[in-house]
């Protein structure tokens, strides 16, 4: 599914911080303010419904080596709603699904850590692909989770192009399922959205993105059609009009009209 928004912009809000710490610019702050924002072309999110990444996933053939790996970097992906760059950082050392709760470590912007839970079936996933590997022996538990043939750490552009690859058989597949405009960060994306259909709050799913404020956040609220569908559905109040006793009423209405005369 594609839908548009209208990015914000935060220009106005860095202006009036520097009124304060550059009072010798305080007029040119001002003016700089005043500027009418220009209007712009909406920017497009593009992300996949469960059925589109269940088509997805399918794509990838877990008898090879390459798509094993494949599969599990995309369902990982997809699960913990994770970022390129958190993915190609990641090492087996990242992963705790040995027992309950199991759950992937990610380091976002900031180097900020966050914990995020993972579902029985991609820990049971990974914890085959780590065998397959042997990426659980203790001389492997810090090199790439998902490297490339070289053993180094996948790029953007590698996973990029994997994804790539699988879009295209997947439309082949069902076209209907897939959107143009998919990337790496259409799987951040998808998992939002599913969150969101699934009556989770804005807050808690700003926390499992990693977002510092719920105002980024509320971008998927705000393009999601189903969400404000059922927001304007539970608003709705049924208005119970009472059709006044005199409608259809001949003999009533002639006495009206009497003591009109």
């Amino acid at each position: 599914m594609v839908v548009h928004f209208v990015p914000e912009y935060s220009i106005t809000t860095f202006v009036k911080y520097l009124q304060y710490k550059c009072p010798s610019i305080l007029f040119k702050s001002q003016e700089i303010a005043s500027i009418t924002s220009k209007r712009c072309d909406e920017k497009v999110i593009s992300y996949l419904t469960v059925d589109g990444i269940k088509l997805l996933l399918k794509q990838p053939n877990r008898i090879t080596d390459q798509g094993l790996r494949d599969l599990c970097l995309l369902s990982l992906m997809y699960e913990s709603a994770a970022r390129v760059q958190e993915i190609i950082d990641l090492t087996p050392n990242s992963l705790r699904i040995s027992d309950k709760p199991y759950v992937v470590i990610l380091h976002g912007k900031g180097n900020k850590e966050r914990i995020v839970p993972l579902s029985d079936s991609i820990s049971s996933l990974l914890n085959e692909y780590l065998r397959h590997f042997g990426l659980s022996r203790r001389e492997n538990t810090t090199k790439p989770l998902f490297p490339n043939p070289q053993h180094n750490p996948l790029t953007r552009n590698g996973i990029n192009n994997m994804l790539i690859k699988y879009v295209k058989m997947a439309k082949q597949e069902n076209p209907g399922l897939i959107p143009n405009g998919l990337s790496c960060h259409s799987l951040r994306h998808s998992k939002a959205m599913g969150l969101l259909e699934s009556g989770i709050e804005l807050i808690h799913i700003r926390d499992f993105l990693g977002h510092k404020s719920v105002i980024t956040t509320e971008i998927y609220a705000r393009v999601n059609p189903k969400f404000i569908f059922e927001a304007v559905k539970s608003a709705y109040v049924e208005l119970n009009l009472e059709v006044p006793v005199w409608v259809g009423n001949k003999v009533l209405l002639e006495k009206l009209r009497e003591l009109t005369k």
